[in-house]
């Protein structure tokens, strides 16, 4: 039996047109993905939570619960 495509034929990309794609694939993830990795690695490793670093007493968030009612 023969394979079926979905939509017909697909039509092949120029090695330029490859270089561009991966170009800007590259560009946008070095300027969006990369620096929020680098917060997200940063917040991990510090030493105190963010809420105490701040000198909070206590976080907002502590006390409550997700019951359903």
């Amino acid at each position: 039996m023969g394979e079926r495509t979905v939509g017909g034929p697909v039509a092949a990309i120029s090695p330029v047109q490859q270089m561009l794609a991966s170009g800007t694939g590259a560009l946008l993830t070095s300027l969006f993905v990369t620096p929020l990795d680098v917060v997200k690695i940063r917040l991990q490793a510090q030493q105190a939570p963010f809420h105490q670093a701040l000198g909070c007493e206590s976080a907002p968030w502590v006390g409550v619960s997700r019951s359903s009612k």
